[in-house]
């Protein structure tokens, strides 16, 4: 090879580095069948009849879970997953008596555009606790 293919290539190559994908600039890809955490925050759950909402995180669709850890023994935490859309639905509801992980839950209806926009109110049965929530998706 002569210097001038040498010199071509190295050039292309140095050009074929420094050009961004769409690969290397889209970030970690959330992806089926694993599960992406889009909530992790610590809550002071009130006991009845105060409500502590979490803040509103968006989903892709498909299925979400709701997990819960910090629960006292002898306490119950009631969850209300919610659509934070026009119609502000009910998803499901959810009863934490310790450190668990809701089953998979489908937010497909709760898609308006490309997410559902999701949150959670929460009550205390016996008393106040303070816990981690963590929505899955």
């Amino acid at each position: 090879m002569n210097d001038k293919k040498i010199k071509t290539i190295i050039f292309a190559l140095t050009v074929m580095l420094l050009i961004p994908t769409s690969t290397f600039a889209s970030g970690p890809q959330l992806g089926p069948g694993e599960w992406d955490t889009i909530l992790i925050s610590d809550y002071t759950v009130y006991d009845y009849p105060a409500v502590t909402k979490t803040r509103t995180v968006l989903s892709g669709g498909g299925n979400v879970r709701v997990c819960l850890s910090g629960v006292n023994s002898g306490n119950k935490i009631i969850a209300e997953l919610r659509s934070d859309d026009i119609l502000d639905r009910t998803v499901t509801y959810i009863t934490f008596t310790g450190n668990y992980c809701s089953s998979s839950i489908n937010v497909d209806n709760y898609k308006d555009g490309s997410y559902a926009e999701l949150y959670l109110n929460m009550q205390g049965q016996y008393s106040s606790d303070k816990v981690t929530v963590r929505i899955d998706d």
